[in-house]
C-alpha cells in the first residue's frame, strides 16, 4: 500500500518535471504552439514533450500568429513547425485550400 501511494504521487507530480510550455497560443488552430509567462514561444508537437520533445523558437511573441496546425508567422518570418522559412516572402504569404503560397512559389 505504501509503494502504491508513492507511485501515485510520482505520477501526479510528473508535469512538474517537464518543460514550462505555458498555454496554447491558439488552441482552435494548433495544439503545438505554446507561449509561457515570459513570452517564450515553444513548438511541441501535440503538446507531447515527453516523447516528441519541444523546441524554443526565436519568434516575436507580440506579433506571433498561428495560421494552421504546423504553420505560424511573426513580424519577421513564416514558420513551418519551429523553423523559420527564410526563402518564403512573409509579406505575401497565405494559405489557400491548405496549400501554403507566397508571391513566387507554392511551398
Amino acid at each position: 500500500m505504501k509503494y502504491a501511494l508513492l507511485i501515485l504521487i510520482a505520477f501526479a507530480s510528473c508535469s512538474n518535471f517537464g518543460p514550462n510550455l505555458g498555454k496554447l497560443v491558439d488552441k482552435e488552430k494548433s495544439d503545438s504552439y505554446f507561449i509561457n509567462s515570459d513570452g517564450q514561444i515553444t513548438f511541441c508537437p501535440g503538446g507531447n514533450w515527453f516523447e516528441l520533445g519541444s523546441t524554443k523558437m526565436d519568434a516575436d511573441a507580440k506579433s506571433f500568429k498561428v495560421l494552421s496546425s504546423e504553420i505560424a508567422e511573426d513580424k519577421n518570418f513564416v514558420f513551418k513547425q519551429n523553423s523559420p522559412q527564410k526563402n518564403t516572402d512573409r509579406n505575401t504569404f497565405y494559405i489557400e485550400n491548405k496549400i501554403p503560397k507566397d508571391n513566387t512559389n507554392t511551398r
